[in-house]
């Protein structure tokens, strides 16, 4: 009986870490054999073939096997295979991995999470290391993926350990939900300095605090890290990265053409992206409890998540807890006769606007200014909905409802006076603000003989999600604002 594999959901919870994760159950198909060693004298690799369940893996037709909630740990014995004692810095870590061959759950559900030594290397979707369901059915797979993780002057101690836990937790985890390791890598080499003279042989001497993206010291080109709510994640601009607009599962709705990707052209190439940006976050979502099946976004601020140490980490935040979603609703549904906008949400709207102001921003600044010590902080503001001289009336895109000019007046001042707040958080927190209340100029909802609108009104049927938000255009004018914020060195 072949085993059942664990599915991209048991994937997204795939921990690798240098110490064994006690909160799951052991594999049942688990092996540790003695590595053969390859490389030297400089770079050492220690190959660990597994073969816990006959059939599937590549060169020998075995692999071990994790059911969803099942973990094992792969120990390297760096003396017994004869490395030498100042050759014992970690380098990489590989290892190859494939999904369940039953397809019962979607590739784009599995999550995971790698660690060395207590240093994060990955923690989310796994399909971002290209991870899919085994190929052919029932047969020796033939799409197996390598997850390679580069890592820079960390040392291993004399028996580092490979632990790997089936985390899976979208939904009901089932007997197919299993994880595929045909094999596990790592590299050793000579051992850390002081790279970056702080007097300390540390973990921040794989990238020196030197800014740039590129040839820090033989560092990695550094991590450029999009993070924020839906106008960073590009709601309404399809296609959406893969996992990300799976309905009732995850609906981040990360766009190839949000603003962030648009931004990857200024930066030198190979430069290592992370897009977390998630459709309706708010600041809790980044801080505490992440959003749909997805980790908060800060987990993915330091430079062990990202692999390379970060570089540039740009945002939008604080609309949705400003209430956009609730005023803009409100006044597509307001009937004639009835409060205005301003009347019915100007309270709620200002009281959240101060506790932004107050609490979450600073909060949430000074945590990022913490993770990201290296990198260059780059907050875009919010663009102006409607023209700074609205019409009398202006269509919302529901049926026959308008705004009202006054309302169309309120929104634009709310966004300003919020725009104002992030600008003086950001300041104090030495990060760079981009003013894009003008963005649109010209281009807003109702602008006069605007061919080519950069904001969405409302839009009927399943995509009504991405009403009132930037259309493509309006992701290339936040691009075109942002750009020459972004390090060209």
């Amino acid at each position: 009986m072949r085993p059942r594999w664990p599915s991209v959901a048991a994937l997204t919870a795939l921990i690798l870490t240098f110490a064994p994760a006690a909160a799951h159950a052991a594999s049942q198909y688990h092996t540790d054999p003695p590595p053969t060693v390859g490389g030297g004298p400089g770079t050492y690799t220690l190959h660990k073939e597994l073969s816990g369940y006959s059939n599937y893996g590549v060169a020998d037709a075995a692999a071990d096997v994790l059911y969803g909630a099942e973990s094992d740990s792969w120990t390297f014995d760096l003396a017994a295979a004869g490395i030498p004692a100042d050759h014992r810095s970690l380098r990489r870590v590989r290892v190859s991995l494939v999904l369940e061959d039953t397809f019962e759950r979607p590739a784009g559900e599995f999550t995971a999470s790698l660690a060395v030594d207590g240093l994060s290397l990955h923690d989310g979707p796994v399909a971002t290391l290209g991870v899919d369901h085994g190929a052919p059915f029932a047969g020796q797979f033939t799409n197996w993926a390598v997850a390679d993780f580069p890592i820079i002057g960390v040392a291993a101690g004399d028996t580092p350990t490979v632990s790997m836990a089936n985390t899976t937790t979208n939904g009901p985890v089932t007997g197919d939900d299993w994880i595929g390791i045909d094999w596990i890598e790592i590299e050793v080499g000579p051992s850390a300095s002081d790279r970056d003279h702080d007097t300390v042989t540390d973990a921040f001497d794989r990238c020196p605090d030197k800014p740039g993206f590129v040839d820090n010291d033989g560092c990695p080109a550094r991590t450029f890290v999009a993070l924020g709510d839906s106008f960073s994640s590009g709601e309404s601009n399809r296609p959406y990265q893969l996992g990300t607009a799976v309905p009732g599962v995850n609906e981040c709705h990360r766009s190839s053409r949000a603003y962030p990707n648009l931004l990857r052209t200024s930066l030198p190439a190979g430069t290592p992206f992370e897009f977390h940006a998630c459709s309706g976050a708010v600041v809790d979502n980044m801080t505490t409890t992440g959003r749909w099946t997805e980790p908060k976004q800060l987990s993915w601020l330091s430079d062990d998540a990202t692999r390379h140490g970060i570089g540039l980490v740009t945002l939008t935040i604080g609309g949705n807890d400003l209430g956009f979603a609730d005023v803009l609703t409100y006044c597509v549904l307001r009937l004639p006769g009835t409060r205005t906008c301003e009347e019915e949400k100007s309270p709620l709207v200002a009281a959240a606007r101060q506790r932004l102001a107050d609490q979450l921003l600073p909060a949430l600044f000074t945590t990022i200014a913490e993770k990201a010590n290296h990198a260059k902080v780059v907050v875009l503001g919010y663009p102006r909905f409607f023209p700074v001289d609205p019409p009398k009336h202006c269509l919302t895109g529901l049926l026959a409802q308008t705004f009202r000019q006054s309302d169309m007046r309120w929104i634009n001042a709310e966004i300003a006076a919020f725009d104002a707040v992030i600008a003086v958080a950001a300041a104090a927190h030495g990060f760079h603000y981009v003013d894009t209340y003008d963005a649109f100029d010209g281009h807003e909802i109702c602008a006069a003989g605007s061919a080519r609108p950069a904001m969405h009104r409302y839009i009927h049927g399943p995509n009504t999600k991405g009403s009132f938000h930037p259309t493509a255009y309006g992701q290339q004018l936040l691009a075109d604002a942002a750009r020459p914020e972004v390090p060209s060195w």
